[in-house]
C-alpha cells in the first residue's frame, strides 16, 4: 500500500530536497509539498498523510496551529515532524501541539530526516529508539 508523506515548508529548495531523497531513498511513499498553512490543513484533510514534516515558521498558518489542527482531525491519524528554532519555548509549543516529534533547525540533517521517515513508514518499533532525542514528551 502506497504511503502518503506531507512536506510543509516555506522554501521551495528544502521542499524539493525532501521530496526528491524520499522519493530516491524509501520506496513505496509518495511525497507532497506545500508552501503554506492553510493549504497544509487543506491537502492534509484530503491526503491523509502517514507522516506530516513542518516547519514552524510558515505563511498564513504557522506551523504549530497547523499542528494542532491536523491531530484534532478525527478524519485519521498521522506522526507529525516539527522543525524549528532549538530555544526550549519552541520544544514546549511543539509539546502542547502535538507534535510527535521535533528537530531543532541547528541539529537538522537531511539524513535524519529521511531515516525517521523512513523509520516512520516501516512502524519499526525496534529502530525508533534512536529517534528518541527528537521526541516530544
Amino acid at each position: 500500500m502506497m504511503k502518503n508523506l506531507l512536506v510543509v515548508e516555506g522554501n521551495k529548495y528544502f521542499r524539493q530536497i525532501i521530496c526528491a531523497s524520499v522519493k530516491a531513498n524509501i520506496p513505496g511513499i509518495k511525497c507532497y509539498a506545500v508552501d503554506n498553512g492553510l493549504d497544509a490543513v487543506k491537502k492534509a484533510n484530503e491526503l491523509k498523510p502517514h507522516v506530516i514534516f513542518i516547519d514552524i515558521s510558515l505563511p498564513i498558518l504557522n506551523g504549530l496551529k497547523v499542528t494542532k489542527t491536523v491531530k484534532r482531525s478525527r478524519n485519521f491519524s498521522c506522526t507529525v515532524i516539527l522543525i524549528g528554532a532549538s530555544q526550549p519555548e519552541y520544544i514546549e509549543a511543539a509539546k502542547i501541539s502535538g507534535a510527535d516529534y521535533f528537530i531543532p533547525e541547528n541539529s537538522l540533517k537531511l539524513a535524519d530526516i529521511i531515516g525517521l521517515i523512513s523509520d516512520l513508514s516501516d512502524h519499526e518499533k525496534n529502530s525508533m529508539q534512536k529517534w528518541n532525542q527528537f521526541q516530544v514528551i
